[in-house]
């Protein structure tokens, strides 16, 4: 009977042993998996970052594009805002010269 005692101690404290190792390890595990994931999060994080800046400057770009879009577009009005003000101004001068010699 005392040998059984015993040997049912024995392996209640192994069994105990056994659970707080693998307590342990698992706990360990969950912190590398903590810590994995966190430098994952970080490195997504500064993927993000970046993506978000390139966007903003494809952004600026395509502004700076439409920029000089909008005064190329300006420019040909003033171009041809210029050649109707000459025309006219020539219309003026014969309608003039007209009114002159009669």
């Amino acid at each position: 009977r005392l040998q059984v005692k015993q040997r049912y101690e024995d392996l209640q404290r192994q069994k105990r042993s056994l659970q707080a190792k693998r307590h342990v390890a698992a706990s360990q595990h969950y912190t590398q998996l903590k810590e994995r994931k966190t430098a994952h999060d970080l490195a997504y994080q500064e993927t993000l970052h970046q993506r978000a800046e390139k966007n903003h400057e494809r952004a600026r770009s395509a502004a700076t594009r439409r920029e000089l879009e909008d005064l190329d577009r300006l420019l040909v009005r003033a171009d041809r805002n210029a050649l109707r003000a000459d025309r006219m101004e020539d219309q003026i001068m014969l309608k003039q010269e007209c009114i002159q010699k009669t």
